[in-house]
C-alpha cells in the first residue's frame, strides 16, 4: 500500500487556496479527508492518519453586517426584475437565498398576506411545521 505523507496533505490544502477557495473551505476539505483516513486507520488499512499531522489554516471569526439603505438602493438599481424580487424577499423577510429561491405560489397566502415555508436549515423530521411570515407591504408589487 502506498503511503501518503502529511506534506502531501498540506500541499493539497494549499492548492485549494491557490485554486481560489477560501482558507475555511480548504480546512473543510482536510477535515473531510480526516474522516476517511480515520476510518481507514480503524479498519487497519493504514497505520496512521496523515491528515492529523497537517495543520489547518488559522481562520479569524468573520463578522457580517447588514446592507445600508444606500447599498440596498444601489443593488436594486442594477438588479433585473427577477433578482429584485429575490433581494426584497431576503432583505424584507430575513430569508436565506436558497429558501427564497424555493418559494412558489403555493407558499403565498394572498388572503392572509403571508408566506409559509419550511426553512431548509431548520426543517427537520416528518413532524416539522412550516413557518409563516407576514408579507412585507412593499413586496407585493
Amino acid at each position: 500500500m502506498q503511503y501518503i505523507p502529511p506534506v502531501d496533505i498540506a500541499a493539497f490544502r494549499d492548492d485549494q487556496v491557490k485554486a481560489g477557495n477560501s482558507r475555511g473551505a480548504a480546512n473543510l476539505v482536510v477535515k473531510t479527508l480526516r474522516i476517511a483516513f480515520n476510518l481507514a486507520v480503524r479498519q487497519g488499512m493504514i497505520p496512521t492518519n496523515p491528515t492529523e499531522a497537517a495543520d489547518l489554516f488559522a481562520v479569524g471569526q468573520q463578522t457580517r453586517s447588514t446592507l445600508t439603505r444606500e447599498q440596498l438602493g444601489d443593488l436594486l438599481k442594477i438588479a433585473g426584475q427577477e433578482w429584485r424580487g429575490m433581494i426584497l424577499l431576503c432583505v424584507c423577510h430575513g430569508l436565506r437565498l436558497g429558501d427564497a429561491a424555493r418559494l412558489t405560489w403555493v407558499n403565498v397566502n394572498a388572503e392572509r398576506q403571508s408566506q409559509a415555508f419550511h426553512p431548509q436549515k431548520t426543517a427537520r423530521g416528518a413532524n416539522s411545521k412550516p413557518e409563516e411570515y407576514p408579507m412585507h407591504p412593499g413586496l407585493s408589487d
